[in-house]
């Protein structure tokens, strides 16, 4: 049930999961002792059994409850994606949609109908962004809260929309007309990389303040890096359970990696989870120095190839060692005292920005704060906690992947 807290009207939808019916009917003055009831659709609910998409297709009907011809079907994907298309009692195309959220809790929608695409962004705290696109114009709004505490609309800029006949990328690029700067948003719709650039100026005049690169890692889920003008620079990456890994770089090289979310109350949290330096090697490489909350040692190293090494020493002299090729393969040793050790003698708790998902076998959650604790099902050779490392690097590396014990039995 979808009701107008306004109006209260309300949408009802009956699915009977047995025989796969359903009814969708609208409902005026839902919560009053006479509701009005007039049925809008009926339709078929079906579940493919190798995918597990629910597949919805509904005939609309009309006052009278004879169906018009029209019909709409809704597809929702395993992982959350909704798609929807309607057609006209012709079967012409009248709307199409996609809407999924991210796992910060961001929500997108994205309609077409009579050519004109409107993608609607809309952010946790309920302000939202809205990219209007009519051929080669695009319209920007944002919905933002007022002092009274109410969402109001007002549009921030209108500029041009192109796509090139060689890559197909498209560029989107307006004047925002509350900052006065430009916004210019390119897309890779074979990848979903999308880069944005803030600038002030044009042609030689042009300077850009800030960049902010949005691509998905190696599991497809979205890893954001802003650069500023200065130098500074932060790292995002959202797990599945929602809480964000970001890493600061200022100006000067000092490294801060924080992990903020919501907790089950609803409260905001946000802890310094390691801190450190980043400078360059004489190749040419990054090299990132930090140190834990837990006192465990590590360094990471990028090389210009995309090639990649995280080591890391816990308080115990554990050496965990992990290699990343510039193709994705990963590699990882275990050593202590300068022996090899198997990587299934211990486990433990998970620490900065695991994905529990990626967990094998049954496992025990319980809150712990604003992190997770992690019981695992099997024996372990050390009743002490273990260290999981995952940095804001594209990867996503599981917690088999980058795991370091803080004492062996």
């Amino acid at each position: 049930t979808l009701m107008d807290q306004h109006t209260g009207d309300a949408v009802v939808t009956e699915t009977n999961l047995v025989s796969g019916t359903v009814t969708v009917a609208n409902v005026a003055k839902y919560e009053s002792a006479a509701p009005v009831v007039v049925l809008a659709s009926t339709g078929t609910r079906v579940v493919d059994p190798n995918t597990k998409a629910v597949t919805v297709v509904l005939d609309t009907l009309d006052a009278s409850g004879i169906a018009t011809g029209a019909s709409e079907t809704i597809v929702t994907a395993a992982d959350g994606v909704v798609t929807t298309s309607q057609k006209d009692a012709s079967g012409a195309s009248t709307l199409s949609s996609n809407s999924f959220v991210e796992n910060d809790g961001t929500q997108v929608l994205i309609e077409t109908a009579s050519g004109v695409t409107t993608e609607t962004i809309t952010n946790p705290d309920g302000t939202k962004k809205i990219f209007v696109t009519d051929g080669s114009t695009v319209t920007v709004s944002e919905m933002v809260y007022n002092t009274s505490g109410d969402l109001i609309t007002s549009v921030i800029g209108s500029g041009t929309r192109t796509v090139d006949s060689t890559t197909n990328f498209i560029t989107e690029e307006f004047t925002n007309s509350v900052t006065g700067k430009i916004e210019t948003i390119v897309t890779d719709p074979s990848t979903g990389k999308e880069v944005t650039e803030i600038s002030t100026g044009v042609g030689a005049g042009r300077v850009v303040e800030t960049t902010t690169t949005i691509e998905p890692d190696a599991n497809g889920l979205p890893t954001t890096k802003i650069e500023n003008a200065d130098g500074s620079r932060v790292e995002l990456f959202t797990n599945a359970q929602g809480v964000t890994e970001e890493t600061r770089i200022d100006a000067d090289n000092k490294i801060t990696v924080v992990e903020k979310g919501v907790n089950d109350d609803g409260s905001i949290f946000e802890n310094i989870v390691a801190t450190g330096t980043a400078s360059t090697g004489t190749n040419n490489e990054e090299i990132f120095a930090l140190t834990t909350s837990d006192n465990v040692a590590i360094v990471r190293t990028v090389l210009q190839s995309g090639a990649e090494s995280i080591v890391a020493t816990d308080p115990f002299g554990v050496v965990n060692t992990v290699g990343i090729s510039a193709t994705g393969t990963v590699t990882q040793t275990f050593e202590k005292d300068g022996a090899v050790i198997a990587g299934d003698q211990f486990s433990g708790p998970a620490g900065i920005g695991f994905d529990e998902n990626l967990l094998v076998g049954d496992e025990e959650h319980a809150n712990d704060g604003p992190h997770e604790q992690i019981m695992s099902s099997s024996t372990s050779a050390s009743a002490n906690a273990n260290l999981s490392f995952e940095w804001t690097s594209g990867e996503n590396l599981t917690l088999d992947e980058v795991f370091i014990s803080y004492d062996i039995a």
